[in-house]
């Protein structure tokens, strides 16, 4: 590993526990702006990026699909749902090959909310003070941590947002 030091003092545990302090106060403060944006819809930015997921997995999401797109426990993803439930955004069905199996789905209200909420503009002002090639450069760093975390954790590789050809594979592999 190359050996960096953010202050000069040579002290990488240091220097990563700084850098790591930096992005938790960043995530903290953009979030902070995104629940302003989000309150007159009556949503948080988890229940956001939860609509935004089920509706990436083309309305047919399990609680324990969510839960591993976006590196949450399952009774966490559970009680997140009810609420969204209550708020009449997402709805639960049965699978209709696998009774066993709960499918998450938007409701018309919901897909209504997610249109709303993904316009995005406290993302997109804070963003913007960045060049293409510094998104380009930081987006690389961020998916290359995920990644390492993702291996720490024990959990599968997977994009930021679930695809569609991902999703089609998926679904192939599940009906063999």
């Amino acid at each position: 590993k190359p050996v960096l030091s953010l202050d000069g003092n040579g002290d990488m545990a240091s220097d990563y526990f700084t850098l790591w302090v930096t992005m938790s106060r960043t995530r903290y403060a953009i979030s902070r702006l995104r629940e302003a944006e989000l309150q007159p819809l009556g949503i948080s930015p988890e229940q956001a990026a939860m609509l935004l997921m089920i509706k990436g997995l083309n309305n047919q999401a399990t609680p324990a699909e969510i839960a591993r797109w976006l590196f949450r426990k399952p009774n966490t993803i559970s009680v997140m749902l009810k609420s969204l439930e209550l708020k009449k955004l997402v709805s639960r069905s049965n699978d209709k090959y696998a009774k066993n199996i709960i499918r998450v789905s938007l409701t018309e209200h919901g897909e209504q909310v997610l249109g709303t909420a993904s316009q995005r503009v406290s993302i997109i002002n804070v963003m913007s003070v960045l060049n293409e090639e510094e998104c380009k450069y930081l987006s690389k760093c961020f998916k290359k941590l995920m990644l390492a975390a993702a291996d720490e954790l024990g959990i599968d590789h997977r994009p930021a947002l679930p695809s569609e050809d991902w999703y089609i594979a998926q679904r192939g592999a599940c009906d063999k």
